[in-house]
């Protein structure tokens, strides 16, 4: 309902409202998450939270968790954009163009939202392909000492993550050499896996931040999405 109340919903291509930190009625859902978070997790020692609209909430949050002794820590997991432009055209009718402007945006608010806070960035495609190697990824880099050993969870996340599941894939170096999709699409995704390969996050943080600039001076992907939702 925080997203909603700031005129945005979940298929949305901009960015939230200048100073969207401080609008009145952010104080009440303030006080309601704090009560969530007391109810639901003041047990435990280790939990994690899935939710795109996380991306943008983090600034909401992470007060929040310090407050209540939390020690947020980040998971940041990219797919490639083709499959999420090919999966919410069968599933929602989006038209890529779209797709393409909300898997930037998301991109942008996750990296940019998430730089003071302990992190570590994986694929979607390396989770699904080694999900065992990508969790003791985490917990290292993190510092998690999980409370299941990965011997004990292994049917319920092979259960879980079964790549059958998966409608849409697509290789990334095809998306890196296919020229329909948008130029500052590759650019990102390009950034991304270099970090996510060599662990060098403060070149993909440049990378975002020019790409925020020029999502923010139509852009020729902004006048192509206008074109395609007349």
């Amino acid at each position: 309902r925080t997203f909603e109340s700031l005129g945005r919903e979940w298929d949305s291509i901009l960015p939230l409202p200048d100073g969207w930190l401080h609008q009145p009625q952010i104080e009440g859902f303030r006080t309601e998450l704090r009560q969530v978070i007391q109810s639901e997790f003041s047990k435990s020692a280790l939990w994690g939270l899935k939710d795109p609209r996380v991306c943008f909430m983090l600034p909401l949050w992470e007060p929040l968790l310090r407050e209540l002794n939390c020690e947020p820590k980040c998971v940041l997991i990219f797919r490639n954009p083709l499959e999420v432009a090919r999966s919410l055209e069968k599933r929602d009718q989006l038209p890529a163009s779209q797709s393409y402007l909300m898997w930037l945006r998301s991109v942008v608010e996750a990296e940019r939202c998430s730089r003071n806070l302990p992190r570590t960035l994986l694929t979607y495609e390396s989770l699904l392909t080694d999900w065992k190697t990508q969790v003791q990824r985490i917990g290292r880099e993190l510092q998690i000492d999980w409370p299941t050993s990965i011997e004990d969870a292994t049917p319920a996340v092979d259960e879980f993550l079964r790549p059958a599941l998966r409608h849409h894939r697509v290789d990334d170096t095809q998306i890196l050499d296919d020229s329909k999709v948008p130029a500052l699409v590759r650019r990102a995704y390009g950034a991304i896996l270099a970090a996510v390969d060599t662990g060098n996050v403060g070149a993909l943080s440049s990378t975002v931040d020019a790409i925020a600039r020029e999502l923010d001076e139509n852009h020729p992907m902004l006048l192509q999405y206008i074109a395609d939702a007349h």
